[in-house]
């Protein structure tokens, strides 16, 4: 499945919540997220534009491996994505493949769905609240992204590590 999404920075994340709750956007998650990102020695995943991840979302974890596209608009990314019984011991089968962890950073989401598209408001440690927002295609992420109040050229199609090295907590 392809992921089309962008960033937006620094927001009120109650007048964000308050408009996506008036638009009647359905709250599908809150809680803790635990992604950990794996890669060979030396980054042979990371060079192809690849990722590995492991995240425990509440009491699911899941595995997906992501392919980068380039746009200039948005962070695109054609995504497999499965359900596994548990997080450790994944983590052990990939370890014991030669991979390692190369970055774990927690933490809180509160999701929202709404005409095909998922907001996600996440919170680091130390990170202004921002939001995520993911659809399938470039046309239903401008919708979205107009449809809450913001502009597309105030997004930033940047990836987890960027936002953290952005805020230096990489």
């Amino acid at each position: 499945m392809e992921e089309v999404e962008v960033k937006f920075l620094d927001i009120d994340k109650k007048a964000v919540i308050a408009k996506l709750e008036a638009l009647g956007a359905e709250k599908v998650f809150e809680g803790e997220i635990i992604p950990s990102f794996f890669d060979y020695p030396g980054d042979p995943l990371r060079a192809k534009d690849q990722i590995l991840r492991l995240r425990k979302k509440g009491d699911e974890t899941e595995l997906a491996f992501k392919q980068k596209k380039n746009y200039p608009e948005a962070k695109v990314a054609e995504e497999t994505e499965l359900n596994v019984d548990d997080f450790e011991i994944m983590k052990k089968i990939l370890l014991k493949l030669g991979m390692v962890e190369v970055v774990r950073h927690p933490k809180h989401r509160i999701s929202y769905r709404l005409d095909g598209a998922q907001y996600e408001i996440d919170e680091y440690d130390g990170i202004p609240a921002y939001i995520e927002i993911e659809t399938s295609s470039i046309e239903t992420l401008k919708k979205a992204v107009e449809k809450i109040g913001f502009h597309m050229k105030d997004s930033k199609p940047w990836s987890g590590r960027q936002l953290l090295r952005h805020y230096k907590k990489d």
